[in-house]
């Protein structure tokens, strides 16, 4: 696993008074770095016996380490740099939990993607296909951690990171797919195998819509489906006939697009209640029929 730096992490694992040796793990060592040597100077390096080197063993490492810095064992060979820990299994790729589409508008597709771990992860690049185009089967780089700080990765991490990245450049009627890499530090860019496919692009509404909910009557879910021309302050709800509010399934702003949504009436009893949206000055109101 490499490391940014020594001094964050030199002021957890200082050697006991006296001593140059470190006996703790993970283990640094550096023997040119005066800023990050032990308080009683000089050289640090692997005690021997450590249960990640012994300094009698060369591990046949460069003789100089990430950051630099010159590797040593007092002759006996070299061992692991200040920016390395040893570790004798292989490191794990970035584990990524999910690769998904949170958002699709006639200018935009938003996606997201999160990582449970990370190991040496610098960072991301993001590609994309247009599947109807002439070279649909070829993919584009979209964007990059160099060019992108959103895609810049979380180095070595055990911890859940969320990803998000607003693609801008669609156009309205192409469809899109999305993959994912990872680049290490070494430079080794690994695919990832979960994939978007099939993503279209939604098309400019022509009208403020609210279209029938289907199925209906039904029991006791059923989908709602509307389309907003412009941004503005929604608000969809369930009212009984006598035009008392009984469920708000939405009440904020959102861009213009297509909607879709599951209304779940489980907490209602059979009977007709009134659909209504609105925004801005406009409303469109349909009738419900529960059946239970």
């Amino acid at each position: 696993v490499s490391y940014s730096n020594c001094s964050i992490h030199n002021y957890q694992f200082n050697p006991p008074s006296g001593d140059g040796n470190i006996y703790q793990d993970p283990l640094f060592v550096t023997s040119l770095d005066p800023t990050n040597a032990p308080s009683t100077g000089g050289s640090f390096y692997l005690s021997a016996g450590s249960p990640s080197l012994s300094t009698a063993t060369s591990t046949g490492a460069p003789a100089v380490d990430l950051g630099g810095y010159t590797r040593s064992l007092g002759g006996s060979g070299y061992d692991m740099g200040c920016y390395e820990h040893h570790d004798d299994g292989e490191s794990l790729p970035v584990e990524l939990a999910s690769f998904v589409v949170t958002e699709t508008r006639s200018d935009a597709i938003t996606l997201e993607w999160i990582t449970e771990s990370e190991i040496e992860n610098i960072g991301f690049i993001l590609e994309r296909r247009d599947v109807l185009g002439e070279d649909h089967t070829e993919w584009t780089e979209l964007s990059s951690y160099l060019t992108e700080p959103r895609l810049q990765g979380q180095g070595s991490v055990t911890h859940r990171t969320i990803y998000t990245y607003r693609d801008e450049t669609v156009e309205p009627g192409k469809v899109y797919d999305y993959r994912l890499a990872d680049v290490s530090y070494s430079g080794e860019k690994t695919y990832h195998s979960v994939t978007v496919l099939g993503i279209e692009v939604t098309p400019v509404p022509e009208k403020f819509t609210l279209y029938p909910v289907y199925p209906n009557p039904f029991n006791p879910v059923t989908t709602i489906e509307y389309e907003l021309v412009e941004a503005g302050i929604v608000t969809l709800a369930v009212y009984d006939i006598m035009g008392r509010e009984l469920m708000s399934l939405i009440n904020h702003h959102q861009p213009s697009g297509l909607y879709k949504m599951e209304l779940d009436a489980t907490t209602l009893s059979s009977g007709e209640y009134l659909l209504r949206l609105t925004q801005n000055d406009q409303v469109s109101t349909q009738k419900l029929i529960l059946l239970k």
